[in-house]
């Protein structure tokens, strides 16, 4: 199989799995749920948010089967606790952990993640899904992470050599390495 084909099938796949991802994980209420919390309602100015450190994480160029790996910072920004948390990868070949269910207001959370980059041969952007409770009402935010894939023979540079251009969404170098 060719390797572009081999790379949309496999996008092809992550997307698949973050649609199953939000329907399995995410119900839906019935009329019934809807009548019994009417007044319930938490208040937008009351509603916890989170934030992540950045929604969008670019790794360090890699050749195709590495693993790269990073991490994101989520924070509680809002005034209640949310519990639940979990965080789920859209693919397969993404592994992602955080030690933590609950967060307090104004507590931060680390989130590490993994990718394997076998069988990629272009940029691959991966998808994680986060999910938490608040008020007994399920919520979910999304972060993504795009690893660079070096094409073969091409030079593996070492990270501080080179910098991220986001006008151009690319790695260059500092200078001659």
């Amino acid at each position: 199989m060719k390797p572009k084909v081999r790379a949309i099938l496999g996008c092809a796949v992550c997307v698949f799995g973050a649609i199953l991802l939000l329907v399995v994980v995410i119900p839906y209420p019935s009329a019934d749920d809807a009548a019994s919390t009417q007044g319930t309602a938490v208040s937008p100015a009351n509603r916890t948010s989170i934030r992540f450190s950045e929604k969008t994480v670019r790794l360090v160029p890699v050749h195709s089967g590495e693993i790269s790996s990073g991490f994101v910072l989520v924070e509680n920004t809002g005034n209640n606790v949310i519990s639940d948390v979990a965080i789920k990868a859209g693919c397969r070949c993404s592994d992602v952990k955080s030690s933590k269910t609950e967060m307090n207001p104004g507590e931060t959370i680390r989130i590490d993640f993994s990718i394997d980059t076998r069988g990629k041969y272009e940029d691959s952007v991966e998808h994680f899904l986060f999910t938490y409770s608040e008020n007994e009402e399920n919520l979910f935010d999304v972060f993504y992470v795009t690893v660079p894939i070096l094409a073969p023979g091409q030079l593996v540079a070492e990270p501080s050599s080179l910098q991220f251009n986001p006008s151009s969404t690319t790695w260059q170098p500092l200078g001659n390495f």
